[in-house]
C-alpha cells in the first residue's frame, strides 16, 4: 500500500468515524451499507494476505482489502455484469465442468473395484517384491568409463572411485550409493534384466550405456518388499486404468438412455457448406445455420455452430479420415471423431450428474454464486484495464533492472535429510549425528521420502519445483551453509533435519533471453497499479455507505496477533 492510498484511505477512516454511523454491534469491524464485516472476515483475511508497515497502518492495509472486495462486488453489480451474457456463459461453462469432474469422481470412481487378486497379479508381474540395493559410478565418455573401470580392478574401493568420477553429484558424495530399486526401476537406468537377477553382491558390472553416457554398477544387498507397501499406490494404478474404460461404458449406455441422435438437416447443412473438400469455419454461417440441432439429446442440443467452433477450437477445419473416426461411429464421414467424442462426453456427463442429483446443495450453490462474482468482478477489471498503454521493450528492460530477483533462476541444493514425523524424533536424528553418526545413514534409516531413481534414500535435491511445493525447506537450505546439520526445522507434514551436500546459484538470464517475460511481469505491475488506483475512486465514491469501528478493528487484530502472523 503506498502513502498517496495510505493517507485516502486515513481520511476515510476519519469520515467514517466522524459521520453518524450505525451503532456499533459485537464483532462487527466495519458496514459497507447493509453489509457487516466481522472480526472473523478480517482474521481469515489477515491469515492469508500480508501487509507492511506498523499495527495500525497493517490493520488498515488488511481491512481496506476486505471492503476493496465488496466495493468490486457492489460496482460490478450496479454496473449489471453478473447480468452480462459472456459472464453468465462462463460461469455455465465453468459449472457444467465442475459437474461432469463430480460424476466421474462421485459417480465412476467410486464404483469401480479393484480386488486383491488383480493387486497382487500387478505387483508380481511387475517383480516388485525384490529389491537391490545398488551403487553407481556416472561418467559422460567412455574414456572415463574405461579409467574408473581400470581403478576398480586394480582394487581400489568402488566409494572412493565413485567420489572421484561419478558425475551424479548427490549419490558421488555418498560413494555412489543409489538405494534399493526394484527390476522396473533397474530397467529405468537401463539396467539390464540379466544383470538385476545373475549379478552377485559385490560383482563391478561391465560398462553399461545409459543414453549417451556410461554407468558402472554393483549390487550390495537384497531384501524382499511387503505387498503392503505398494497396495494403494497399485489399487490406484489399477482403477486410473479402469477409469477410462468405465466411462467409454458409460457413455454408451448414456447414449441409449438419453437418446443421443445425428441430425440429418444439421448434417447435410455442413455437406452444403463444403464440409467434407476444404472444411468450414464459424464464420461462414448465418445465426440461423449456426443453430441448426447437429446432435440432439433428452436434455440439450449440440448446434452446428457449436460443432463448427469445437472444430476452430481443435485445430481441424475439415474431417480427419484416419483411423477410428467418429463418422463411422456416427454413420457419416464427414465428423472428426475427437471433436464429436468430447462433445458428447461433455453433454451426456453433465446430464447424468444433473439428473444424479450433483450439485443440488447448499454448498454447490454458493460455489456457482461465489463464482459468477469473481467473473463479474474480472470483467469489471477487463473493462478497466482495456486502454492501458502497451508495455515498450524500454519499460520492460527498467523492470529487469529493477527487480532482477524477480527473474534469478532457482538454486540448485542437493541436500542429505531426515524428514520425521514429530519434534522427539527429529530431536534424537540431531542427538545421533552429533554423537557421530553420519547423517546419511541416520537419513537412511528414518526420513519418510521415498527414494527416487539415481538419488539415495534421503538425498533430495531442491530446484523450482521444489520452492514453490517446499518453500519453508527450500529458504532454509538457500541459507544454510554447506556441511552444517540444520534442524529440527518446522515443514509441511513434519520436521526436517538437514545438511547441504552441494549448492549451484541460480543465474540472472540476460535480458534478450527473457524480454517477453519482462514484458509480461512489467504489464502486470502496471496492471496492479491501475487497478488500485481503481480501488482509490471506489472507496472514495462509496465513502457515504462505509462506517468503521476502530475499536473492534483493534480487538480482531491486536498487537499480539499481528506479531504471530509476521512470525508465521
Amino acid at each position: 500500500m503506498d502513502r498517496r492510498t495510505f493517507v485516502l484511505l486515513v481520511l476515510l477512516f476519519a469520515v467514517a468515524c466522524e459521520r453518524p454511523a450505525p451503532p456499533a454491534e459485537p464483532g462487527v469491524v466495519a458496514r459497507i451499507d447493509s453489509l457487516r464485516i466481522m472480526r472473523g472476515d478480517v482474521q481469515a483475511f489477515a491469515a492469508r494476505t500480508s501487509a507492511a508497515g506498523d499495527p495500525d497502518r497493517r490493520r488498515q492495509s488488511y481491512l481496506r482489502g476486505l471492503m476493496a472486495r465488496h466495493l468490486l462486488e457492489r460496482e460490478a453489480h450496479n454496473l449489471g455484469l453478473d447480468t452480462l451474457a459472456r459472464v453468465r456463459i462462463q460461469t455455465e461453462v465453468q459449472w457444467q465442468g465442475r459437474m461432469r469432474e463430480r460424476y466421474r469422481r462421485d459417480v465412476l470412481w467410486r464404483n469401480l473395484q479393484v480386488t486383491d487378486a488383480d493387486i497382487e497379479a500387478y505387483f508380481d508381474s511387475l517383480g516388485l517384491g525384490s529389491q537391490r540395493e545398488v551403487s553407481g559410478i556416472l561418467v559422460e565418455t567412455r574414456s572415463q568409463a574405461e579409467a574408473a573401470l581400470a581403478e576398480l580392478h586394480q582394487g581400489r574401493p568402488f566409494d572412493a572411485v565413485a567420489r572421484t568420477y561419478s558425475q551424479h553429484k548427490s549419490s558421488a558424495q555418498l560413494g555412489g550409493r543409489l538405494g534399493f530399486i526394484s527390476q522396473p526401476q533397474a530397467r529405468v537406468l537401463q539396467i539390464p534384466d540379466s544383470l538385476f537377477s545373475g549379478l552377485s553382491d559385490g560383482v563391478i558390472s561391465p560398462l553399461l550405456p545409459q543414453g549417451e553416457r556410461f554407468q558402472i554398477i554393483r549390487f550390495t544387498g537384497r531384501r524382499e518388499v511387503a505387498l503392503d507397501e505398494h497396495r494403494i499406490q497399485i489399487r490406484n494404478v489399477l482403477k486410473t486404468a479402469a477409469l477410462g474404460r468405465a466411462e467409454q461404458q458409460a457413455l454408451n449406455e448414456l447414449a441409449g438412455e438419453f437418446h443421443w441422435q445425428l441430425q440429418s438437416r444439421g448434417l447435410r447443412m455442413l455437406q452444403s457448406k463444403g464440409a467434407a473438400t476444404n472444411g468450414v469455419q464459424p464464420w461462414q454461417l448465418t445465426e440461423e445455420e449456426a443453430a441448426e440441432p447437429l446432435f440432439t439429446y433428452d436434455g440439450g442440443i449440440i448446434s452446428v455452430g457449436q460443432y463448427v467452433q469445437g472444430l476452430a477450437s481443435a485445430g481441424k477445419v475439415q474431417p480427419d479420415r484416419a483411423g477410428d473416426s467418429a463418422g463411422a461411429k456416427e454413420g457419416d464421414p464427414l465428423l472428426v471423431s475427437a471433436v464429436v467424442d468430447n462433445f458428447r462426453t461433455a453433454a451426456l456427463f453433465y446430464e447424468a450428474s444433473r439428473r444424479s442429483g450433483l450439485g443440488d446443495n447448499d454448498a454447490d450453490r454458493r460455489w456457482r454464486q461465489q463464482l459468477l462474482v469473481e467473473l463479474a468482478i474480472r470483467e469489471l477489471r477487463r473493462m478497466r484495464l482495456s486502454e492501458a498503454e502497451e508495455i515498450s521493450t524500454e519499460d520492460a528492460r527498467t523492470f529487469y533492472d529493477s527487480y532482477p530477483e524477480a527473474f534469478r533462476e532457482a538454486d540448485q541444493i542437493v541436500i542429505v535429510e531426515a524428514h520425521v514425523d514429530s519434534l522427539d524424533e527429529a530431536e534424537e536424528v540431531v542427538a545421533a549425528v552429533r554423537g557421530g553418526q553420519p547423517l546419511a545413514e541416520v537419513a537412511a534409516a528414518h526420513t519418510k521420502r521415498g527414494e527416487s531413481l539415481w538419488q539415495a534414500k534421503g538425498v533430495l535435491r531442491l530446484g523450482h519445483k521444489e520452492r514453490l511445493q517446499m518453500p519453508e525447506l527450500y529458504a532454509a537450505a538457500q541459507e544454510a551453509e554447506t556441511g552444517r546439520l540444520i534442524g529440527p526445522l518446522a515443514v509441511d507434514g513434519g520436521y526436517s533435519v538437514f545438511e547441504v551436500l552441494d549448492r549451484q546459484r541460480g543465474v540472472v538470464p540476460e535480458f534478450a533471453k527473457i524480454e517477453k517475460r519482462a514484458r509480461g511481469l512489467a504489464g502486470r505491475q502496471r496492471e496492479s497499479e491501475q487497478f488500485e488506483a481503481f480501488v482509490d475512486e471506489l472507496l472514495s465514491k462509496y465513502a457515504d455507505l462505509v462506517s468503521v469501528y476502530p475499536e473492534e478493528l483493534a480487538g480482531a487484530l491486536p498487537d499480539s496477533l499481528l506479531e504471530r502472523l509476521s512470525a508465521d
